[in-house]
């Protein structure tokens, strides 16, 4: 086996070498450039990415191996040089011994290669997935330089790995870009919903005002149950800014704290309740939730009459899920009423009850009877529903 050249030695020294993986792009580089000026004996080794039009160069790394200084920024534009940047749009590698006979170079000679005393220079296409992105430049400086295969083949080597770090880091900002436009958006989204959640209590607590100032009992019962309308979508809104789930939301933590408001308001109706643990998507969950709340009210309002019901108030509350089906029951020990000419007053209860159900393409179960409760059955479908387990 004949001995490894120098080049060898050195591209595996690179690609061992721990520099690679640090988080500094800016040492990995320095470190690179280094290593390829004192390998190849020359003075400076440039690496520069098109920006996003492909008019204009930009310098992310520029290793002075004279003066041992590293620099980034400067910039070149396709406006200026037109020839020599349509060769290096070529994905082809641009080997110059003599930048003045060189007519690939004419562009360049008296300025850019004037400015930094460049007398040979070689550029190598740099590819970040698949496509060209830069060139990486390796520059003789005070006189000529013949560029021999062996070091072609060895920048063609390194261009490969020089590649490999800048697509890795570009892959692991755009994730970090990324993860910040999530935490940006969910910012937005939990400032979103606690703003709706603050300006529907505001308007709570107007209401609030109006019924303290009125003497008009149609009015204050009005005023209220709007009142409990627009606590039921608060409590909603509250829940996703509290839980940060935007997705999906829990059912049973919702109905818990809507019952936890009513008992408190209410405590001389005992509530028995029993829920599973469903969670349902957060297009489905004002419809339902309004729902919930006006079949509580309607209990709480007429099932237990002052001087027709002596026995102690009850309502029961379940929820129930199955892989096809969600089914909230709510059932009462009051007086029971007529459905039939409940619905030919036309209020708005039961009518709202029935559309509010048909916005989430449910069923409505109404059994009632005189002196032995009221069960209200909703039944519907959800293809977003996430069970996890139901609870007795």
């Amino acid at each position: 086996m004949s001995p490894k050249s120098l080049y060898q030695t050195e591209l595996e020294t690179i690609a061992k070498s721990r520099i690679l993986f640090s988080e500094d792009t800016d040492g990995v580089l320095r470190d690179i450039g280094q290593r390829l000026a004192n390998c190849l004996g020359i003075q400076r080794v440039n690496i520069w990415l098109f920006n996003e039009t492909r008019k204009q160069l930009i310098c992310i790394a520029n290793y002075d191996n004279t003066s041992g200084k590293f620099s980034k920024g400067e910039s070149i534009y396709e406006a200026d040089i037109p020839y020599y940047y349509s060769h290096l749009l070529t994905d082809e590698i641009l080997v110059i011994n003599n930048i003045h006979t060189n007519p690939v170079t004419n562009e360049l000679k008296d300025n850019y290669c004037k400015e930094h005393n460049i007398f040979s220079m070689m550029d190598v296409p740099i590819f970040i997935e698949g496509e060209l992105a830069g060139v990486m430049c390796y520059e003789q400086v005070g006189k000529l330089k013949k560029w021999t295969e062996e070091e072609q083949f060895f920048v063609l080597a390194i261009n490969q790995l020089v590649s490999l770090v800048l697509e890795t880091r570009k892959r692991k900002e755009a994730q970090v870009n990324l993860q910040k436009a999530l935490r940006d958006k969910e910012r937005l989204l939990a400032e979103m919903h606690h703003r709706i959640k603050n300006n529907l209590s505001m308007l709570v607590s107007l209401l609030r005002l109006q019924v303290r100032e009125s003497k008009n009992k149609a009015f204050i019962q009005l005023a209220n149950d709007f009142e409990n309308r627009i606590f039921a979508i608060a409590k909603i809104h509250e829940q996703l800014y509290s839980t940060r789930n935007y997705i999906d939301i829990s059912l049973k933590l919702y109905l818990e704290q809507l019952i936890h408001e009513y008992s408190t308001s209410y405590p001389e109706i005992t509530f028995n309740v029993h829920l599973a643990d469903c969670h349902i998507s957060t297009h489905q969950i004002v419809p339902l939730g309004l729902m919930c709340n006006e079949v509580i009210t309607n209990s709480i309002k007429h099932a237990f009459p002052k001087y027709t019901f002596s026995g102690k108030p009850e309502i029961n509350i379940s929820l129930q899920c199955s892989e096809e089906h969600i089914i909230f029951i709510l059932s009462d020990n009051g007086n029971g009423f007529d459905v039939t000419k409940e619905k030919e007053k036309e209020t708005l209860g039961l009518s709202l009850v029935d559309d509010l159900v048909q916005q989430i393409n449910g069923t409505l179960l109404i059994e009632t009877a005189t002196n032995k409760g009221t069960v209200y059955t909703v039944t519907f479908d959800n293809p977003d529903i996430f069970i996890e387990r139901v609870e007795e």
